[in-house]
């Protein structure tokens, strides 16, 4: 940020997306702070997992700074940008109080009772499950061109795949008729999004 500039106008970024750290990273925040390249002195200054009682991730937080100076010149592209990608109930919501609703994608959440081991670390330091992934990378095929997001989660008595996509009814259907076996060998059952 500018050292003798005015000081940024900086925007609280809520959605209700449950995406893991990496996943919030790879395709919400790079592709966010590329679309703020066009300002200079523009950022994401922090960001962070929101977790429910049950240690489970219910949506994230990004704080993202642009010039005071046209500052509505990028809360209007960055509703344009983050309304096709992130789910419903996201919102921009500035220093002074005003709220911008941005995104309109509905999600799916998939939660496995017989999936609770890790098998393996990659070299980001994320869990992973060798079947959460192949089920996952299966949904991802399945649910073509949707879901624009889509995030997976080891937990100790369970693991979750979360998808957001344009219609949770389509995403819902697809799974479900494609992927029964892997639904019922491993426990799978769909979970109410807000």
């Amino acid at each position: 940020m500018a050292l003798f500039g005015r000081r940024p106008t900086v925007y609280l970024l809520t959605s209700p997306a449950h995406l893991q750290p990496v996943h919030r990273g790879r395709q919400v925040e790079d592709p966010l702070l590329e679309l703020l390249a066009r300002w200079p002195d523009s950022g994401i200054v922090g960001s962070g997992t929101q977790l429910d009682a049950d240690n489970r991730i219910s949506g994230f937080v990004i704080e993202v700074a642009v010039p005071a100076r046209g500052a509505a010149d990028s809360v209007e592209a960055m509703t344009r940008f983050l309304t096709p990608r992130l789910p419903v109930g996201s919102r921009l919501e500035s220093q002074s109080g005003d709220v911008v609703p941005v995104g309109s994608l509905e999600g799916v959440i998939l939660r496995f009772s017989e999936i609770v081991r890790v098998d393996f670390t990659d070299p980001d330091e994320v869990e992973h499950n060798r079947e959460l992934d192949r089920i996952f990378a299966k949904v991802r095929h399945v649910v073509n061109p949707d879901p624009v997001l889509a995030s997976w989660r080891v937990m100790n008595d369970d693991s979750e795949i979360a998808v957001y996509g344009s219609s949770r009814e389509r995403m819902h259907g697809l799974i479900k008729s494609q992927l029964g076996e892997e639904l019922t060998t491993y426990g799978g059952r769909f979970l109410e999004v807000d």
